[in-house]
């Protein structure tokens, strides 16, 4: 199965439906399309990064509804993938995790580059001497998660990781 989303056919979708949502959601919908565009014309110019970057700004402008002033990134991430897993029936979002893209992901939450103990011990924080046995427990966990295909896991687990991933870019 391939994906065939992209900012053409998203466009197109929210055009059909706006008139469906309360403002600020088409507002959200309208910025997050925009970056996703910009995203797309990086990824045309050969530059992963930015385009990293700026699906980071498109994934950001969807879920800040109601974002709590105090609350961490991770706990609003949370609870971001609690609400779209609800309303995913037609189960869109467990078929691209482990239909489509159950082998980037495995790669990716197996890369030691992505796991923040790693950096803190490789910056010389104390407290992460053993950052290998968390990493090796965090992979057996995240083996589980895929084992027992728990969406919402996969999910908050690959954000950590690509969290991680956008302070490296962006710090």
């Amino acid at each position: 199965m391939q994906s065939q989303l992209n900012y053409e056919i998203l466009q197109a979708r929210w055009e059909r439906s706006w008139e469906m949502f309360p403002d600020g959601f088409n507002l959200r919908m309208r910025r997050s399309l925009s970056w996703i565009g910009r995203a797309e014309e990086e990824m045309s110019a050969d530059d992963p990064d930015a385009a990293f970057i700026f699906y980071w700004i498109a994934f950001n402008a969807v879920y800040v509804e109601g974002k709590r002033e105090f609350s961490s990134e991770r706990f609003t991430f949370s609870d971001y993938f609690d609400k779209i897993l609800e309303l995913d029936n037609s189960m869109a979002i467990y078929n691209l995790i482990w239909q489509e893209f159950s082998d980037p992901i495995r790669n990716l939450l197996d890369n030691r580059y992505v796991f923040e103990p790693f950096w803190r011990h490789h910056n010389g924080m104390p407290g992460y001497e053993d950052w290998e046995n968390s990493f090796r427990r965090s992979r057996q966990r995240v083996h589980t998660f895929l084992a027992e295909q728990n969406t919402k896991a996969i999910l908050s687990t690959l954000f950590d990781r690509l969290y991680v991933l956008r302070n490296q870019l962006l710090h």
